[in-house]
């Protein structure tokens, strides 16, 4: 069955959690003749908070938009906030993981002729946050893993998926020795990404929060899971990434 929020509903939701933090909904642009919707909001640790980059994974705007009704408001006095909740509307509207011109939104991200990649490097390049993070979904498992690069540290992977598997089951791949209890890459370092993707003619929205902070984290929640699961281990994401981010600001561990 398909769980989704019908677009109506999310825009309607979007527009009273803007006005309950008190600023506007703000339109970033239009992607395949729909809306890209963008909050800006708080002050302190600088956070790039995006979801919904494929249609038929809904459970990251799902936990993005619990996050902002229940758990914003509280973590604006220490964070400042850039979210783009919805990267794919056109999609998530129709339950396809391809955007309005039959192709994958999250392997444009190189694309200057891309629309949604050009929006956002244009309105993003000149701007640094301490953190990038990926509220993302995986339609083939039934437990969540985690993509995580840093420039220099610290590694958050193992305290983000412990928080999660309180609320829900983690992803065992046993065919790849690169993956364990949840963690992908295992002990990676970004140097060796950043090079092997700027081989790569295709880049993912990872990569373009990843340049803009030099930390980024990617949620894999399983669209095998009932989206209430899915939610809930979003949500449990961010708040525990965000409380990490502020110990490193602090210098506290």
């Amino acid at each position: 069955m398909d769980e989704r929020m019908v677009w109506p509903e999310l825009q309607q939701r979007l527009s009273q959690v803007a006005a309950q933090l008190g600023v506007p909904l703000e339109t970033a642009g239009e992607v395949d003749a729909e809306p890209i919707y963008r909050l800006r909001f708080g002050q302190g640790a600088r956070v790039l908070l995006a979801a919904g980059i494929h249609g038929e994974e809904p459970g990251g705007v799902a936990g993005c938009l619990a996050f902002l009704e229940s758990e914003a408001a509280h973590w604006s006095r220490s964070v400042q906030f850039d979210v783009w909740p919805c990267l794919n509307p056109f999609g998530y509207i129709r339950g396809l993981r391809h955007n309005g011109r039959d192709v994958d939104p999250n392997r444009q991200f190189r694309n200057p002729e891309d629309p949604l990649s050009s929006l956002m490097w244009a309105q993003l390049k000149d701007q640094r946050f301490d953190f990038g993070l990926d509220l993302h979904e995986d339609s083939d498992f039934t437990g969540f893993y985690i993509y995580e690069t840093t420039e220099q540290g610290p590694w958050f992977r193992r305290r983000v998926r412990d928080a999660m598997a309180r609320v829900g089951p983690v992803c065992e791949w046993a065919d790849d020795p690169t993956v364990r209890r949840g963690l992908v890459p295992r002990g990676r370092s970004a140097a060796p990404l950043r090079e092997r993707f700027q081989q790569r003619r295709l880049w993912p929205l990872a990569f373009l929060l990843f340049e803009l902070s030099g930390h980024a984290m990617t949620i894999e929640t399983p669209v095998l899971q009932p989206l209430a699961v899915r939610s809930r281990l979003q949500v449990t994401a961010v708040n525990t990434a965000l409380e990490l981010v502020l110990r490193q600001k602090t210098g506290f561990s």
